[in-house]
């Protein structure tokens, strides 16, 4: 984790405060030994964690430049996914409560105090279903997905291996639509729904990518930028590659989201 000199400076004050209040101004128990073996740890704990979140998260490790799951979308929403984000915020905070902070200093015991607490919290989020209310006309999973896909955002359309690992991509993208829709209704029973104003609004974010030309589709954007340097050969392959995703993946599952808001 990265923190500025004055946040360090600041809590450094504050601890100091607090123990001065308490009376405590014994010297640390800790030797320069342990300390060295907890911000090992520490720092092994955080980046393991960073790691397992960035396979579970391929979208994340996307917008941090780690393109080796460029060809995922997880079902962030699904039973299974959210299963297993709670059992790494659970392993990862049994994890950081195996290191004493009284054997830490500085911007190792921020780095502890913080991770600790942001897995606290995280956990504590899985309490509310959120998942059950997936789309809004605030943010929407399906909006966020055409910006990827247009080639104006973080997703690389620089390699037919780029071009390549976004078909994967969409296939991933309509298993999640399919889990939003089955997820909505579950929330139609339990009472658990977004105000109809918002999804009424959301209808026409949806429209919009069901097209009648392909080339009409955001979606269709790096095709249309395609890089000079590709051979005529892949040129062809991945403009029908992508004119039949378009109109085989693209455009139904859009449509699917909005008859299923708009109807139900």
């Amino acid at each position: 984790m990265r923190l500025t000199r004055t946040a360090v400076v600041a809590a450094a004050l504050c601890l100091f405060g607090c123990s001065a209040e308490n009376g405590d101004v014994s010297e640390p128990t800790s030797t320069p030994e342990s300390r060295a073996a907890a911000s090992k740890q520490l720092n092994e704990t955080v980046e393991g964690y960073f790691e397992e979140s960035l396979e579970l998260n391929p979208v994340f490790a996307t917008f941090v430049g780690d393109h080796r799951f460029n060809d995922r979308f997880a079902n962030s929403i699904g039973p299974e996914h959210i299963a297993k984000s709670k059992a790494l915020e659970e392993k990862y905070l049994r994890k950081i409560n195996e290191i004493s902070p009284d054997d830490l200093e500085g911007h190792d015991l921020l780095t502890w105090d913080i991770f600790r607490r942001a897995r606290e919290n995280d956990i504590g989020g899985f309490k509310y279903p959120d998942e059950l209310i997936p789309v809004s006309q605030f943010f929407s999973v399906p909006n966020f997905f055409a910006l990827l896909g247009s080639s104006a955002s973080v997703q690389p359309f620089a390699t037919v291996e780029d071009y390549d690992n976004w078909i994967g991509r969409t296939d991933d993208f309509a298993i999640w639509i399919d889990q939003a829709i089955a997820n909505m209704r579950e929330g139609m029973e339990k009472g658990i729904v977004q105000p109809r104003v918002l999804m009424e609004r959301t209808l026409p974010q949806l429209s919009a990518h069901v097209v009648d030309n392909v080339e009409e589709s955001v979606f269709y954007g790096p095709i249309s930028n395609i890089p000079e340097q590709f051979s005529d050969e892949d040129r062809e392959r991945l403009t029908a590659a992508y004119r039949e995703m378009i109109e085989t993946t693209i455009v139904p599952t859009y449509a699917k989201l909005h008859d299923f808001i708009r109807d139900e």
